[in-house]
């Protein structure tokens, strides 16, 4: 096996593993934002950085904290690549 197959190969294992997880939903942030104190007190200190942003999902509406317009995820739902 050369060096070319060898790195399709791992880079082929990787983006399967990567497929495991899917990106938290709106509910999932909103819910995980309303519990991270941190993240709610900054949210209440400093209106200009940090917003509520409506997201709309199919017949739903969640607020969610934006900072310069990213959302923020918290902690609770953050993981390592």
């Amino acid at each position: 096996m050369g060096f070319a197959s060898a790195s399709i190969t791992t880079l082929q294992k990787n983006s399967h593993a990567s497929l495991k997880h899917a990106p938290p939903s709106d509910e999932e942030i909103a819910h995980g934002q309303s519990k991270d104190k941190p993240l709610q007190k900054k949210l209440k200190e400093s209106h200009e950085t940090c917003k509520l942003a409506p997201c709309h999902f199919s017949d739903k509406t969640h607020d969610v904290v934006t900072g310069e317009i990213k959302i923020c995820l918290p902690n609770c739902l953050q993981r390592k690549c």
